[in-house]
């Protein structure tokens, strides 16, 4: 596909990224995991601090924090601009907790399922999401929609299982490891 290459985010459905975290759990003895949709915006947030957007200055800035189309077409093999098309993750400086961009490279899978009004009643610390649900909830953009990237505390849902073979490209993830496994 015209999409995969070298340090692009690979796109995946949530079963498929579930077992990657646990496969390089196995590997390395450590409790790596899908981050709960809480720890994401906590992440995303560059520590839980009040900033709209997960880049590394916290703003939309075309060429400095976000991909320029030129920057977006230079990223496929075809040069072609598309709002499916993933980035290089390291293309900018990473966020104070050393994350790259984490508002717009791509929708990011979660562990937790998803339901609309969650959080009308969830725990106000560290919430888990419900214990069951269809959907799955997914965190940032894939780049283009939005017109360059997802505030901090957007969220979205998807089938945890992607049928479509051009979807998975914009369903990407991230592994957390607990920190008492260090």
């Amino acid at each position: 596909m015209q999409f995969r290459q070298d340090n692009i985010p690979a796109g995946v459905d949530w079963h498929q990224a579930k077992e990657y975290c646990s496969w390089i759990a196995e590997q390395t003895s450590l409790l790596f995991t899908l981050p709960t949709e809480a720890q994401w915006e906590y992440a995303a947030r560059s520590g839980g601090e009040f900033i709209p957007y997960g880049t590394s200055t916290g703003t939309l800035e075309k060429g400095k924090s976000i991909p320029a189309n030129e920057e977006v077409r230079a990223a496929t093999q075809a040069g072609d601009f598309s709002n499916l098309a993933p980035y290089p993750v390291d293309i900018y400086a990473p966020n104070s907790l050393g994350l790259n961009q984490m508002s717009d490279n791509g929708y990011e899978w979660v562990s937790d399922w998803y339901l609309h009004d969650y959080y009308k009643n969830s725990p106000q610390k560290n919430p888990r999401g419900p214990i069951e649900g269809k959907e799955k909830v997914v965190r940032g953009l894939p780049h283009g929609d939005g017109w360059g990237g997802s505030l901090t505390m957007e969220r979205y849902h998807a089938p945890a299982q992607i049928t479509d073979n051009d979807t998975p490209i914009t369903y990407t993830f991230r592994c957390v490891v607990n920190a008492g496994s260090i």
